[in-house]
C-alpha cells in the first residue's frame, strides 16, 4: 500500500462527510421523505422488532434509524439512484463543493463485517470484507477503540470517498463467538436459496435490520473443544437417501428403529465434542445429518458415501449465532427434537441423584465464571475437574446458554 498522507486524508473524509449529511441527510431527505416516507416506513420496521430493539441504548436506536433511512437512499438502486437521480445530481451541481458525492454514483455506500488486517497509524487500518473479499484501506475512529477492548469483527454502514472507505454513524463489533460464516446460515432463514456469501450480502442489501440486531450477541465468546483445539460449529443437511439400509450399517453405528424412522449414532463419534447423529426415515428416503464439529460433519459425509456436493452442510453455524438467530426468526433448522424423543426412554430414580446434582453444580459454578469473564470455555476440562461426564456436561452448558439468552433480553448477560 501506498504512503499515507494521514492528516490530508482524514480531513478530506471529514470533509466528505460533512457534505454528505448536508447533501444527502438534510437537503436529499427533506425533499424525498414527503412522497416517501421514509421516516414511517423505517420507524414502522423497527417497531416489528422492538422487543429486540430494547436492549439497544436510545443513542444507538436513533443511530440506527438514521442508518437505514440513509441506506435506502443511497445503496445500489437505492432511491437517488433510480427515482431521485435528478434530484441527486441538481444538488451535487449546485455547489463545487459537493462535487465529490458523484462518487457514491460508482460506489454506493453498502455494509461491511469485516475484519482489520493491519493497522496505518491511528484511525487507519487495512479492512478485509468477508461479504465481497475484498481489501481496502479504512478510516474509523470508533474501530480504534473497539480494538483496544479486543473486538475482532465489525458490521456497520461503509463510505466510499476516492481514496479511502470509512465508517458512516455507527459500528457494530463483534468478540468472536459469531463467525463471518454465520451470516450465511442467518440469512438462509430469510431465503432459503442463499448458498454464498455473496448471497449473504444482497440479503443484507435487501433488509439490514435483522442483521444488525446480531449485535445482540456481539460479545458473545468463542467456544472450543478439548484445550481449544476446534471451534463448536453445529453442521447439519438433509438429503434424499434411495438407496441406504440402516441394517448394514450396525458395525460403524449404534442403529435404532421406531416405526420407519432409524436413529444412527457412529461409534465413539456420538459422544463430545463431535456428537454426531443421523436419522434416516425409510418412508421418505429421507437422511439427516448433524454434528458439533466441521469434523464430526465431514465423519458422517465419509461414512455414508455422500457425494462431494454434501461436504458443505446445508447448515452451519456457532452457537452463539444459533441462539440469536432463532430469537430473532423464530427458526431452528437445528432442531431434532421430534426425531430424538422417539427414541427417548423413562428414566428410572438414580441412587446417587444428589451426589450427581453436586458435581453439576460445581460444574456450573464453574463454567459462569468463565461465561461472565467472557473467556474460552474447555467444556471438557471442567468437566473433568468436576467429575462428571463430557456428554452430560455439554448438556447442562446448552441449557445454561438457552438459560444466559433469555435473560440477555433483559440486558442482564451476553454470552
Amino acid at each position: 500500500m501506498k504512503e499515507i498522507d494521514k492528516p490530508a486524508l482524514r480531513e478530506e473524509i471529514e470533509n466528505f462527510r460533512a457534505i454528505f449529511r448536508e447533501v444527502i441527510i438534510t437537503n436529499c431527505f427533506e425533499a424525498i421523505d414527503p412522497k416517501e416516507k421514509l421516516s414511517r416506513t423505517v420507524a414502522h420496521q423497527m417497531a416489528e422488532y422492538k422487543k429486540h430493539l430494547n436492549s439497544f441504548p436510545e443513542e444507538i436506536l436513533e443511530l440506527i434509524f438514521e442508518m437505514l433511512i440513509t441506506h435506502r437512499m443511497v445503496k445500489k438502486n437505492g432511491l437517488l439512484q433510480t427515482k431521485y437521480r435528478d434530484l441527486f445530481d441538481r444538488q451535487c451541481a449546485s455547489n463545487p463543493k459537493n462535487i465529490p458525492l458523484f462518487a457514491l454514483r460508482t460506489q454506493p455506500p453498502r455494509f461491511v463485517f469485516c475484519e482489520i488486517d493491519k493497522k496505518h497509524g491511528e484511525d487507519f487500518f487495512q479492512a478485509f470484507d468477508f461479504l465481497t473479499q475484498e481489501k481496502y484501506l479504512l478510516y474509523s475512529p470508533s474501530i480504534t477503540g473497539y480494538l483496544d477492548k479486543g473486538s475482532v469483527l465489525f458490521l456497520f454502514l461503509a463510505m466510499f470517498a476516492p481514496d479511502c472507505a470509512f465508517s458512516f454513524n455507527l459500528v457494530l463489533p463483534f468478540n468472536g463467538g459469531i463467525q463471518p460464516f454465520d451470516l450465511i446460515y442467518f440469512a438462509k432463514l430469510f431465503d432459503s436459496d442463499v448458498v454464498t456469501m455473496d448471497d449473504a450480502c444482497r440479503q443484507m442489501e435487501r433488509n439490514p435490520l435483522p442483521f444488525l440486531l446480531l449485535a445482540k450477541m456481539g460479545n458473545a465468546p468463542h467456544i472450543v473443544t478439548k484445550k481449544g483445539l476446534r471451534r463448536i460449529t453445529y453442521c447439519l443437511s438433509t438429503i434424499q437417501r434411495h438407496s441406504l439400509d440402516p441394517d448394514s450399517l450396525n458395525d460403524t453405528f449404534f442403529v435404532k428403529k421406531s416405526g420407519s424412522l432409524y436413529q444412527l449414532r457412529p461409534k465413539r463419534w456420538h459422544r463430545a465434542p463431535h456428537f454426531c447423529e443421523a436419522y434416516y426415515d425409510a418412508k421418505k428416503s429421507c437422511l439427516t445429518i448433524a454434528a458439533a464439529t466441521r469434523v464430526g460433519y465431514a465423519k458422517l459425509v465419509k461414512e455414508f458415501r455422500l457425494p462431494a456436493q454434501w461436504e458443505d452442510p446445508q447448515y452451519e453455524a456457532t452457537p452463539p449465532m444459533r441462539l440469536v438467530a432463532e430469537d430473532i426468526t423464530g427458526k431452528e433448522p437445528f432442531c431434532l427434537k421430534e426425531m430424538t424423543r422417539r427414541f427417548e426412554k423413562e428414566q428410572k430414580p438414580d441412587p446417587v441423584k444428589d451426589e450427581t446434582m453436586r458435581k453439576i453444580n460445581d460444574f456450573l459454578h464453574n463454567i459462569m465464571d468463565d461465561i461472565n469473564a467472557r473467556r474460552p470455555i474447555d467444556i471438557e476440562r471442567e468437566a473433568q475437574k468436576a467429575g462428571i461426564e463430557p456428554e452430560t456436561a455439554w448438556d447442562v452448558y446448552n441449557a445454561v446458554m438457552e438459560s444466559l439468552h433469555g435473560k440477555k433480553k433483559s440486558g442482564n448477560q451476553t454470552t
